[in-house]
């Protein structure tokens, strides 16, 4: 799922770059998932995995569901990790992702919302408070999960995802450079 803003104008045209404000990352009004407007999903009622990735260009998103849920991460920018990390809510900067398994058996009939928190990170992550937006400053709606039947009869997330083996300290070299 790719999740991003845009600013557009009222005859449907892009507004890109249109104010002074947008020199430091230009922030939309209108988000995207997938490059659609209409934000939702149909999801069965068992673990789902979901490819989470900032699109936007200046927008940082704090990922969660409207219940509180948590949610596993199996991989993040640099690929799969060695065991899944169970969390809440993770934070990615434009350009990053990370893919979760979401528990959603026992959820038949149910409907969830995945959305954005920054509320809670952006003043610690945002160099300055100008650089923060309205929308920023409250919970955005992203993504309703339509939760239906179930499409197999059992899923979950193994223990151990991947072996990577650790590199040799041998292998490393020391390269001095006098400047």
């Amino acid at each position: 799922m790719i999740v991003q803003d845009l600013r557009i104008a009222t005859d449907g045209t892009l507004l890109y770059m249109t104010r002074m404000h947008d020199l430091r990352g230009m922030k939309g009004d209108r988000f995207l998932v997938n490059g659609r407007g209409q934000r939702y999903a149909a999801a069965p009622a068992q673990h789902v995995r979901l490819n989470l990735r900032n699109g936007s260009n200046a927008r940082i998103y704090n990922f969660a569901f409207d219940d509180g849920r948590a949610f596993q991460v199996i991989a993040s920018d640099v690929g799969l990790l060695v065991r899944p990390a169970t969390i809440r809510r993770p934070v990615l900067a434009p350009g990053e992702r990370a893919e979760i398994v979401v528990d959603l058996s026992g959820d038949q009939g149910r409907q969830l919302v995945l959305q954005s928190r920054s509320a809670k990170v952006i003043d610690i992550l945002n160099g300055s408070p100008m650089d923060a937006d309205a929308w920023e400053r409250r919970t955005i709606d992203l993504l309703q999960l339509r939760v239906g039947a179930p499409n197999c009869a059992r899923s979950g997330v193994p223990a151990k995802l991947v072996e990577i083996d650790p590199v040799p300290l041998a292998a490393a070299r020391v390269r001095r450079f006098a400047l």
